[in-house]
């Protein structure tokens, strides 16, 4: 049988291999260390993801199965909300969506509320998605009218674009201008870059305008999945 013997590589080679083989080992030893510090278990078999040493952002995984967030580490959310308000928003024509534009500075108390890779906008009557996935939408709002009618109130994206109907919901006001409350929720796909707002349409009356008073209103996203 035939052998080839392995020959040392020439002299002017050798400073080349040998910068060579220090690179791989440095990366190998980067991947390592990021690895290591971004996961790792202890011995107690609790699991740290996005830790390294002295941060404070992190998620954890308990041996009880528990999973908590620490510092700015969490999912994904964002939430307006307005309280103590009488903002009329006129409803010229029936089954025609307009905006509740009730959450903007001009309104007293709008608030943008917590949140977390989001962006609440209250002087745009909106929530900026960051991060796309599926969210879970909520909102709440109190409201009144001088007139019967009925309302129906649902989430949109991008000023009216796209309607989320399985978060929808209707409100019969009374004549008596009577405070009541109407709320929704439902699962949501939203893109990163959405602006997440709240519409109201009337679906009765005709062509005789209607105007729906909002006293408070939420408006929430919180992520609950990927796309």
């Amino acid at each position: 049988m035939q052998t080839t013997e392995i020959q040392d590589a020439p002299q002017d080679m050798k400073p080349s291999w040998r910068q060579y083989i220090q690179e791989k080992f440095k990366t190998i030893y980067n991947d390592l260390h990021q690895l290591f510090t971004s996961i790792f278990v202890d011995v107690s078999g609790v699991t740290y993801i996005g830790y390294d040493s002295g941060t404070t952002n992190y998620s954890k995984f308990g041996t009880d199965g528990d999973l908590t967030f620490h510092g700015t580490a969490g999912l994904c959310f964002g939430e307006i909300y307005v309280e103590g308000i009488d903002v009329g928003i006129g409803l010229a024509a029936q089954d025609t969506y307009y905006q509740v534009a009730a959450w903007s500075p001009g309104a007293p108390d709008g608030v943008n509320g917590e949140s977390n890779n989001s962006t609440p906008d209250v002087t745009n009557d909106h929530i900026v998605i960051d991060t796309a996935g599926k969210y879970y939408v909520s909102w709440h709002v109190s409201c009144y009218s001088g007139a019967k009618t009925e309302y129906e109130f649902e989430p949109f994206t991008n000023n009216g674009t796209t309607g989320f109907p399985q978060a929808e919901s209707y409100r019969t006001t009374s004549v008596a201008s009577a405070i009541g409350l109407v709320s929704g929720g439902g699962i949501c796909d939203l893109s990163a870059g959405d602006t997440l707002e709240l519409w109201v349409e009337r679906k009765d009356g005709a062509a005789v305008a209607k105007t729906i008073t909002i006293r408070a209103a939420t408006l929430t996203a919180i992520q609950v999945s990927g796309t």
